[in-house]
């Protein structure tokens, strides 16, 4: 055993080393079970397997890598390929409709336009091909088209109520922004502080020539990265809003429940 830096000299008593002299340690090892333990042994070599995996049968059209990607793809479905292909080419998505799952699972594992030339040939004798490749064949005649219609349609329902939802949060945050007494007070502080630090001067009304009565709500941001020292305009910010209300943070968040 290699010991990185070893001490052979008394250790400090300060040290859990220094500490373990004149003390019996309670775990003992036993010399004759560590003799057993670290002896020398022979190696018996093992005797060869007679037996090697035996290789898929049938005719190989994919690649190694290939197959065994499509094999745990295909194996996750939750009907057989035969009859999800023959939904998807009846466009049945009412009465026994797939799930959406399964319809991504076929897309991902659509054979490209090499392979279903290969396949193909194979039709009138799929008995010949390995099992992924006779798999695959119901896939070389499903529409593409088809398959990304019929996953439209099923997440259509969903995905429009999704969108409504979302619409009207966007509206009642708008609203609730557009309404809020503190975010309008909040807004003309900030044009305040902006105007001082630009021009010098907190007129708002335009009376000044140059100063700035409106900004994008994007500006808000530069408050935290405008400094000096270690002091930034969103400490003033702050100051100013907590100098007049000190609940001025939470009536700003109640008013402000959507955004």
């Amino acid at each position: 055993i290699h010991l990185v830096m070893p001490q052979y000299g008394a250790p400090d008593d300060r040290t859990i080393f220094g500490r373990l002299r004149g003390t019996s340690p309670t775990s003992r090892i036993d010399p004759a079970l560590m003799k057993q333990m670290f002896a020398e042994r022979r190696s018996v070599a093992k005797a060869a397997s007679k037996f090697a995996p035996r290789a898929a049968a049938g005719v190989r059209l994919l690649d190694s890598q290939r197959a065994q990607n499509l094999a745990i793809a295909l194996n996750k479905l939750g009907v057989p390929i035969a009859d999800l292909c023959k939904v998807v080419d009846e466009f049945d998505a009412e009465g026994g409709a797939p799930a959406l799952e399964d319809l991504e699972i076929l897309t991902a594992c659509l054979p490209n336009m090499d392979e279903v030339a290969k396949l193909s040939k194979y039709r009138s004798k799929p008995q010949e091909l390995r099992d992924i490749e006779r798999t695959m064949l119901p896939l070389c005649s499903l529409s593409a088209g088809r398959l990304r219609l019929m996953r439209l349609a099923l997440s259509h329902k969903d995905t429009h109520a999704d969108l409504c939802k979302r619409c009207v949060l966007v509206r009642l945050a708008a609203e609730e922004l557009r309404s809020s007494p503190e975010f309008r007070e909040l807004l003309g502080v900030v044009l305040q502080i902006g105007n001082f630090i630009n021009h010098g001067v907190v007129d708002c009304t335009g009376g000044s020539e140059g100063t700035v009565r409106g900004f994008a709500i994007e500006s808000l941001h530069v408050l935290s990265s405008f400094k000096r020292g270690g002091v930034s305009a969103l400490h003033c910010l702050c100051l100013v809003m907590r100098g007049e209300d000190l609940d001025f943070p939470q009536s700003l968040r109640e008013s402000l429940l959507h955004v």
